[in-house]
């Protein structure tokens, strides 16, 4: 099976998560790139404005893949803009997907993202997986300047990427 691990990271560690899963399952790894600088500000005036991703990759290399792992945060509650370019050719293809994701966390846990999928791609994912770094804080008083600048750490990395790998395994 042709697996690829396509990723959108702003902290970097979607992309350690990414980059680590990919040579585990023996994937291939594409990171998405934006044309633009990408700061909080702009993230949050794109939601704001509904302003679409310029993302340097076509979304169409997912064609040549039988499966695609997403993996990107959540910002505001949302998928991260730049997949959606991919997600509207994929809605296009019948092909499996999974999302995943390291986000912050200091707001709970995100409910409503698998409803988001399915809105975008026309279907559900064969599994997902979140891991949240409000999780990984030993602070009970969690703020989220707190979750967002937490970096995750190589034994971190590993034991998410046993835990998808597990699920990968579950359903090949």
């Amino acid at each position: 099976m042709n697996i690829l691990v396509l990723s959108y990271s702003f902290t970097g560690n979607n992309e350690k998560l990414a980059s680590e899963l990919a040579k585990t399952i023996n994937a291939n790894h594409i990171s998405i790139t934006d044309k633009r600088d990408v700061s909080v500000k702009t993230i949050t005036m794109d939601l704001i404005f509904h302003r679409k991703s310029k993302n340097n990759e076509d979304p169409n290399i997912i064609n040549n893949y039988d499966l695609i792992l997403y993996v990107a945060p959540f910002w505001l509650g949302k998928i991260a803009r730049p997949l959606r370019p991919f997600f509207k050719v994929h809605r296009q293809l019948d092909k499996e997907f999974a999302f995943l994701t390291v986000s912050g966390g200091a707001l709970g846990k995100n409910k409503k993202y698998k409803s988001e999928l399915k809105k975008r791609i026309k279907k559900a994912p064969l599994f997902t997986c979140e891991f949240y770094t409000a999780d990984l804080l030993e602070n009970k008083d969690i703020k989220m300047k707190e979750t967002s600048t937490y970096i995750i750490d190589e034994q971190e990395t590993k034991t998410m990427v046993s835990i998808v790998s597990s699920k990968i395994d579950m359903y090949m």
